[in-house]
């Protein structure tokens, strides 16, 4: 997976900062809604933060709304999505029947360039 992270973080050499963030955001969105548990823990701690990770769990089982004003705002050029759930990781490698192919690869694969075209970097 690190190697999509890689090109997607490649892609966006040259792109404004603020589009930049904006494209991560649009990935966090696609990451949460393609997660395959309508409700739940899993979808519930998908995490968007900018500077450092969030590294807490949480104990809900809303759709999180992602915090778009801090990840936008902050100057710290790195932007983190994060789901801290302990089986998350199993969950994208296929521990799961429902998405064998995993949710963030699947998000990086599918849904990444369209946001690059809808941007107009790609």
């Amino acid at each position: 997976m690190s190697k999509s992270f890689s090109k997607a973080i490649n892609d966006l050499k040259g792109v404004p900062e603020q589009k930049a963030r904006a494209a991560a955001l649009n990935l966090y969105n696609v990451i949460v809604d393609q997660s395959h548990v309508v409700s739940g823990r899993y979808r519930a701690n998908w995490q968007i933060s900018a500077g450092s990770p969030k590294l807490n769990q949480i104990n809900s089982t809303q759709k999180p709304s992602g915090d778009a004003s801090s990840v936008m705002n902050d100057k710290s050029g790195v932007i983190y999505i994060t789901n801290n759930v302990p089986y998350a990781t199993r969950l994208e490698y296929g521990w799961s029947s429902y998405m064998p192919q995993g949710n963030v690869r699947l998000a990086l694969s599918s849904a990444w360039p369209q946001i690059l075209r809808n941007m107009g970097a790609k």
